[in-house]
């Protein structure tokens, strides 16, 4: 877009007027004089050149990012009751489960479920933390989702177990024992303690296990202490309360009910290229903002001595893009350069 006309007026003056015009419009302004003429240079926008460059700069520190998350990086999954340990690999901390709750709403339909671990480095407890749905733990890089839960196959909260001495019905007597901790047994010099839960009992080669979580045949094996020396242990099923009773014993022990524990699912992922990615997700975005919204304009002035004690000024100019808004806004410069 040109445009030339003469004007009454020295080389400064055109020059000085310009350069007043071309400042409110945020132009750099540049002058030059050889042989008797004037010559201004104005810009605006030059960092849009640049737009193209961050693009592809971008995408490759984008790639980089992709191929160290891909190599270094990994997703895992991974459960664990109260006082249980996650190995995480390739850190230099484990994760401790210090809790876990299921919460329901007055109708026992699940409303949340969180968990409460705790980091553990170089044999300390650095911070503990509550984990819920969309509230991971972060720490070096490493996170930690709660995702699932599932009962505990291998240990519960508490139990009624019903208690007789020798002699009597089961049904004298019911205590609930906490699991794991020791319970006196009134009026007697008996305390008993559930010292190992299965969900689903199983026996192999007199190695017990569980065949699954769900509590299809679910059993405690109860110890029972004289003071403080243990007497015996004992199997005590739910479903079969007569299996496994101990002849003579003076305790008779059968479990009537249970709470169970849960185990909580975390799914624990790193992601090393991660810095690298939003790095060049950042960088792209930038350059696509360059390229598309900020234009590359450029305008330049020549001053010339004419007759009459006029001057000659030509005027070009040049955008990237915006072509009829650059028309219109080169227009209304040529029309104040002339009034």
């Amino acid at each position: 877009i040109k445009d030339e006309f003469q004007v009454e007026a020295t080389p400064d003056q055109v020059l000085s007027k310009a350069r007043q015009l071309l400042k409110k419009r945020f132009f750099r302004f540049f002058v030059s004089q050889e042989d008797g003429r004037v010559a201004a240079f104005a810009t605006r926008g030059g960092l849009s050149r640049l737009g193209y460059v961050l693009i592809h700069l971008g995408l490759l520190i984008l790639l980089v990012g992709g191929v160290i998350t891909s190599k270094f990086g990994y997703s895992i999954y991974r459960w664990g009751g109260a006082g249980d340990f996650i190995e995480v690999p390739k850190a230099p901390f484990q994760v401790r489960v210090d809790d876990f709750k299921v919460i329901t709403n007055q109708r026992g339909e699940i409303k949340d479920y969180l968990a409460v671990l705790t980091v553990v480095e170089d044999g300390k407890d650095q911070f503990t933390r509550k984990v819920e749905v969309n509230h991971p733990l972060r720490y070096k890089g490493f996170n930690f989702y709660q995702s699932s839960y599932t009962m505990n196959a291998r240990a519960i909260t508490d139990a009624k177990l019903g208690i007789a001495l020798k002699g009597q019905s089961a049904a004298d007597l019911v205590l609930d024992v906490p699991f794991k901790k020791k319970v006196a047994v009134p009026n007697s010099p008996y305390s008993v303690k559930i010292v190992d839960y299965v969900a689903d009992f199983r026996m192999e080669n007199n190695h017990v296990f569980s065949a699954s979580a769900q509590p299809r045949n679910p059993a405690v094996e109860v110890a029972v202490f004289k003071g403080d020396s243990l007497l015996y242990r004992q199997w005590s099923f739910l479903y079969f309360p007569d299996l496994h009773k101990i002849k003579d014993a003076p305790l008779n022990v059968a479990l009537r009910s249970f709470h169970p524990a849960y185990m909580t699912g975390l799914e624990v992922t790193t992601n090393p290229g991660a810095i690298w990615i939003l790095f060049g997700i950042a960088m792209m975005t930038l350059g696509i903002v360059l390229s598309f919204y900020l234009y590359h304009k450029r305008i330049w002035i020549l001053v010339e001595p004419a007759q009459n004690g006029k001057v000659l000024v030509h005027i070009g100019g040049a955008s990237t893009k915006g072509k009829r808004q650059f028309t219109q806004e080169m227009n209304t410069f040529f029309n104040e350069m002339k009034s």
